[in-house]
């Protein structure tokens, strides 16, 4: 990266980082502005600095096999990912290579090109080949630059999605909850998948990084964070990091509030003094308008 996040240890948390931001805020860049587009920002990311994000899923609504409460792309609609019409992968590729190809051109500074978007980026179902020619993509214009995925992890029991996740360097995977009902109550799966599947499916991926999203008013998850099931889960994942996270854009349900970092610490405490892991609490900046 480029060195201007800020990273600040607090000394007495043993291996809990807080992760503080300074840098100014472009709304328009982000996803919620940029529905309609393959490619979007680079935005500031708090965990990978300037990205440049690749969406699948170029439309007005969020298409994604999770519905969560604090989403930024806002609902997902019952049974769209049934409908989806899927932009061809020729559409997909051309926006790719034109918006890669400006940003080389304008020597546009970025620090990752992430898949996430506007939906589960795996679920895409040409995913496998999009990875291939984004490396491809990426050795031209940008080499050397790492590529990352932020997922849900609900497509990783298919044997091609795997072995295309294996070839990001950053893979980030969410889990916001430590118990079946809070899983529902905070991820709202449009399909059958359980709390324990999901577990399973990460556990069985390596090097992988987790973030949880901390809720702490109105509908909230901190409790199901801070007991045994998510601790066990985490045990089972194996995990190289876990991410936690307050909501720091409008979500996609109203009742959701951002927590407080003496909270977030609190449990990147619990979560440390129960397993040997790296814990980075990513502080919220200030509220969008």
């Amino acid at each position: 990266m480029d060195g201007k996040l800020k990273f600040e240890e607090d000394k007495l948390k043993g291996k809990v980082i807080v992760v503080s931001q300074k840098e100014e805020i472009f709304a328009e860049n982000y996803i919620w502005n940029c529905k309609n587009k393959v490619v979007y920002g680079p935005i500031l990311s708090r965990r990978l600095g300037k990205s440049l994000g690749i969406n699948l899923f170029p439309s007005d609504f969020n298409i994604c096999t999770f519905d969560c409460i604090y989403c930024d792309c806002g609902p997902t609609k019952r049974n769209t990912v049934n409908t989806y019409n899927f932009a061809s992968m020729e559409k997909i590729k051309d926006e790719l290579e034109h918006s890669f190809e400006h940003h080389s051109q304008n020597r546009t500074p970025i620090d990752y090109i992430t898949f996430a978007g506007n939906g589960e980026p795996t679920y895409y179902p040409f995913f496998p080949e999009i990875v291939n020619f984004v490396l491809e993509l990426r050795d031209k214009y940008f080499p050397q630059k790492p590529l990352a995925i932020f997922s849900n992890g609900t497509m990783i029991s298919k044997q091609e999605v795997i072995e295309s996740i294996e070839k990001l360097d950053e893979r980030i995977f969410k889990l916001d909850a430590g118990d079946e009902r809070t899983f529902k109550l905070i991820s709202r799966p449009n399909n059958n998948v359980s709390f324990e599947e999901i577990v399973d499916r990460l556990a069985n991926l390596k090097g992988i990084k987790i973030s949880s999203a901390v809720l702490c008013s109105g509908i909230r998850n901190l409790g199901s964070l801070k007991n045994c099931g998510y601790i066990e889960a985490l045990k089972k994942i194996e995990p190289h990091e876990v991410h936690l996270y307050s909501i720091d854009y409008p979500p996609a349900y109203r009742g959701i509030r951002r927590a407080r970092v003496s909270k977030m610490l609190e449990l990147g405490q619990y979560i440390t003094s129960n397993m040997d892991i790296a814990v980075k609490v990513l502080r919220a900046r200030k509220a969008w308008r």
